[in-house]
């Protein structure tokens, strides 16, 4: 399981975002408390992909799902309290097809560009 590179969105300015090729499970580190995260996902295969980011977190932890079709791309912001693991402080996205057993397509067709809103002046 591979950590996914995240760009921290500086405020009034433009930020260099690197695209990470999807795995079957991967993760984002969130270790600046409870951040705000900004996912873009896109799908290059064929096959529908269902994206998973596992409910582990605090409160009422649910998972958020997001289902990308062939060329489909999607914006999702996450609270990272909500589904990131306390013991580890991340969260981890997992790719299935939409039944949830193992993608049928090319994994490192679904990608992803993960950034960390701007929180304030001294962060």
């Amino acid at each position: 399981m591979a950590d996914l590179t995240k760009s921290i969105a500086g405020l009034n300015s433009a930020v260099d975002v690197t695209s990470n090729a999807g795995a079957a499970s991967q993760t984002i580190v969130c270790n600046r408390g409870d951040e705000k995260v900004i996912i873009r996902m896109s799908n290059a295969d064929a096959a529908t992909a269902l994206v998973t980011f596992v409910g582990n977190g605090f409160g009422a932890p649910t998972a958020v799902e997001a289902t990308l079709e062939q060329n489909d791309v999607k914006v999702i912001q996450l609270e990272s309290n909500r589904v990131k693991a306390p013991s580890t402080q991340k969260i981890t996205a997992t790719v299935t097809d939409a039944d949830g057993t193992a993608y049928s397509g090319t994994v490192t067709n679904v990608a992803f560009e993960v950034l960390e809103a701007f929180k304030s002046l001294v962060d």
